[in-house]
């Protein structure tokens, strides 16, 4: 048996993610579904997204059902937590905790909607005329589903297309390049999160670095949003600055980048090493006469960037004194004197 716009019963239950591949946008996903019973699972702003698209699409029935009441809320997270004014409190204290992975769990206990999505769900289902539906169930992960006739049964009800909204796995072990990263350097795990450290350097003595809500336990429960974006930008920002300006040339400092820090790439005999030492200048003696004229001339200009003076601010001239200013008055008497 097939649903009435003839989707097979293999696909009647489904992610959001699923829907999300089939476009760009949920409305695009949940095409096809015009007077089918659809159940959608879930509490926060993708499950409100889905039963909100099914019902424009045309569903003869939509049940958004959550395992507590629908909450909204302008953030995943507690205000505090995007108020610069006390989000670096409230970091300080996290990473005080014995159990980070608790204290983002508490931080962010689950989704929420956004307020002009909440407005719209309960205004269709305060409406006669709509097939939105909001139930609450705290036993939705008991639920009993039973395929019976054609016809898909989640606790008793006939759905033909049932859409779960529950997100995604949060721990990034469960990805095979997060399992081969961290078995190839033994990288320290907690909780199934990579434990960073206050560079977000996963390894010790590897420049390997951890961003976003994998980083969540030294960024915080606001690791996936803008703000944890921004910190952990900043974060990584200054460990490159700082790979960048020690970067060692058999053994020391190179002087090379202290006065250009691309030079620390490692391009071996390229235009940048004019800036070398004597040892790599005799190297390159053995160069044509082109290539010659060429380094010599991009090192030219890029010494000139480098050491260039400041320009010299232009000497002000003194105002005229009072007795070789004449007034304007005064300069209109005389020419009109003289005339």
């Amino acid at each position: 048996s097939t649903m009435a716009d003839g989707v097979p019963p293999v696909q009647r239950v489904t992610h959001t993610a699923e829907l999300l591949g089939r476009g760009s946008t949920m409305a695009d996903g949940v095409v096809g579904v015009r007077g089918a019973r659809v159940l959608v699972v879930g509490g926060g702003l993708t499950a409100a997204q889905a039963a909100l698209a099914a019902v424009g699409a045309g569903a003869a029935r939509v049940v958004l059902r959550s395992r507590r009441p629908l909450q909204t809320r302008a953030y995943d997270l507690h205000d505090d937590w995007v108020d610069m004014r006390k989000t670096n409190r409230l970091r300080f204290d996290f990473l005080c905790m014995e159990d980070r992975c608790e204290g983002a769990k508490r931080a962010a206990p689950g989704g929420t909607v956004p307020a002009s999505y909440m407005e719209e769900l309960r205004r269709g289902a305060a409406s006669d005329s709509s097939a939105l539906e909001l139930q609450v169930d705290g036993g939705i992960e008991q639920s009993a589903v039973r395929l019976e006739r054609g016809e898909l049964h989640v606790d008793g009800d006939a759905f033909d297309l049932v859409i779960l909204a529950t997100g995604a796995a949060k721990t990034p072990l469960s990805s095979r390049l997060y399992q081969q990263v961290q078995a190839d350097f033994s990288a320290p795990v907690r909780d199934g999160f990579p434990r960073v450290d206050t560079s977000l350097r996963w390894a010790d003595g590897e420049d390997l670095f951890v961003v976003g809500a994998n980083a969540v336990l030294e960024l915080g429960p606001g690791a996936l949003n803008l703000m944890g974006a921004m910190r952990g930008a900043k974060i990584i920002a200054v460990a490159l600055r700082d790979l960048m300006w020690t970067t060692k040339r058999d053994g020391a400092p190179s002087a090379v980048v202290n006065v250009n820090s691309f030079s620390c790439l490692g391009l071996k005999d390229a235009v940048l090493l004019g800036f070398a030492d004597s040892s790599d200048e005799e190297d390159a003696a053995s160069s044509s006469d082109d290539e010659q004229a060429v380094v010599g001339e991009a090192v030219r200009q890029l010494s000139s960037l480098s050491v260039r003076p400041a320009a010299s601010k232009k000497k002000q001239e003194p105002p005229l004194s009072k007795a070789k200013a004449a007034p304007p008055r005064a300069r209109e008497h005389r020419r009109g004197t003289k005339a």
